[in-house]
């Protein structure tokens, strides 16, 4: 896994071995989704929600995001974004300001007090069924009511989205004939 685009461009990410925990956007989403945006990471401030490694996030950064906020509870994969971090700032010789909160999202949701130009959301697929419109529920209103803000949902080919008050699906990406092949639904704020 490496950062597809911007200052960082080819820096290899740390994933870590045990991976069961982990199922890291691929390459091929993440240059999809930042080239679907387009310049709309450069002064971006954002929000990786289950982030796993941060690949998200740190490909933001790469293209010029100025801050973010990593939410994710496992201890380890907080380890591995901190490294990461460390490595894509580096790379692309920026400080960003960063948070990460190693805590559930929806825990996060009480400590949050911001709108965010980009939200990336990543869930374990199988929490979806159960929670997928519920976690777009709650994060809707930390988007801005911006042209350029933009939610964006990786979920699996299969998934049926919810329609959630408030937002607006712009676009999918992704191939849809393999059921859990990622898709990324982009959606604006109205």
């Amino acid at each position: 896994m490496r950062i597809t685009g911007g200052r960082a461009k080819g820096i290899q990410l740390i994933v870590p071995e045990d991976t069961e925990f982990l199922r890291p956007a691929t390459d091929y989403i993440r240059e999809a989704v930042f080239s679907s945006i387009k310049g709309r990471s450069v002064n971006a401030f954002f929000l990786d929600l289950f982030a796993g490694v941060g690949s998200y996030g740190l490909e933001a950064i790469s293209r010029g995001a100025s801050a973010g906020i990593f939410v994710e509870k496992n201890q380890k994969s907080v380890q591995v974004i901190e490294e990461n971090l460390k490595r894509v700032k580096k790379a692309a010789q920026r400080e960003p300001t960063c948070k990460i909160m190693c805590q559930d999202v929806f825990a996060a949701v009480e400590q949050i007090n911001a709108e965010f130009d980009l939200i990336f959301i990543d869930p374990p697929y199988n929490m979806l069924d159960e929670q997928g419109e519920q976690i777009l529920t709650a994060f809707t209103p930390f988007l801005k009511k911006a042209d350029n803000a933009r939610l964006l949902f990786e979920v699996p080919a299969r998934y049926k989205t919810p329609s959630v008050r408030g937002l607006v699906e712009i676009r999918r990406l992704g191939r849809i004939a393999v059921a859990n092949h990622p898709n990324v639904i982009i959606y604006t704020r109205v």
